[in-house]
């Protein structure tokens, strides 16, 4: 039992510090502290790159990206399997229902990401990572608390009290940077504007 919630009070710490991360990132593209992350302009130019080198360019399948994305697949999967054997051992048949509840599940998942996957090119990539740390950072926090013995107020609905939360804060952040970023280039543009007149007085 021990074990148990270690192992789930875990799970549900790196939800809320990975999303935190994505947030993190986030807040500083929009806020203009980090450059916006485009994949396929630094594809493009790393293919621009190599054909001003005279290397060749392979456009076919990488085989490191295809393991690397398998071992992440693959990792997981085996954290699927370990949630079935955990919800699966109380009961008689509760091994089957589990596998077979875990299977629904990935073809809801995998034919859901087939019908959105037009849609969601059209997002751009910063907007997906923004909602996607605003979902991992409420449901880590959500899980957490709940692992600590916290009960929430509306149960499940304090989930959208949660995000609302992030979504605020995080455009407060925004703004705020956005204002103070703005402030010393307005006080040299300004500064700039003085000695410019100082000097045709001068001249005068």
């Amino acid at each position: 039992m021990n074990y148990q919630w270690n192992q789930n009070h875990l799970n549900y710490k790196e939800d809320f510090l990975f999303g935190l991360k994505w947030l993190k990132n986030a807040i500083q593209r929009y806020s203009g502290l980090k450059f916006l992350h485009d994949e396929e302009a630094i594809y493009a130019a790393n293919l621009a790159q190599a054909r001003a080198r005279g290397e060749p360019v392979k456009t076919d399948l990488d085989t490191f990206g295809v393991l690397l994305s398998y071992k992440s697949v693959l990792l997981e999967g085996l954290e699927v399997a370990f949630i079935v054997i955990s919800f699966g051992g109380s009961g008689a048949n509760g091994i089957g229902l589990a596998a077979l509840g875990a299977a629904a599940a990935g073809v809801l998942v995998i034919g859901g990401g087939v019908m959105v996957q037009t849609p969601l090119k059209q997002i751009p990539e910063n907007t997906l990572k923004f909602i996607v740390g605003i979902m991992l950072t409420t449901f880590g926090t959500f899980w957490s608390g709940e692992s600590f013995g916290i009960t929430w107020p509306f149960s499940d609905l304090f989930l959208l009290m949660l995000a609302a939360l992030y979504l605020v804060a995080s455009a407060l952040l925004i703004t705020a940077i956005k204002q103070r970023q703005s402030r010393p280039a307005l006080a040299t543009a300004t500064s700039q504007a003085t000695m410019r007149s100082q000097e045709k007085e001068a001249r005068l």
